[in-house]
């Protein structure tokens, strides 16, 4: 019984700890924004991948789409 609790307090525990990644995963941006990719990734070098998670739930990467900037390649 004490090892069944066990394996339960580990799996219960592991999906507690990884919650923030999957919310960041699944993060719908506005219309009409995209994401700041190169302020996320100075982020996790600098303050690690925790900090990245909570700031991308918040919304702090989202920048404004500007028209016609990613059609470099037509």
């Amino acid at each position: 019984m004490e090892f069944i609790a066990t394996i339960i307090l580990i799996i219960v525990g592991s999906e507690l700890l990884h919650m923030d990644e999957y919310k960041s995963s699944n993060r719908i941006l506005p219309e009409g924004y995209e994401t700041d990719r190169v302020k996320a990734t100075q982020d996790i070098q600098k303050y690690g991948k925790q900090y990245y998670y909570e700031q991308h739930i918040a919304g702090k990467y989202d920048i404004k789409e500007a028209i016609g900037v990613n059609l470099w390649w037509l």
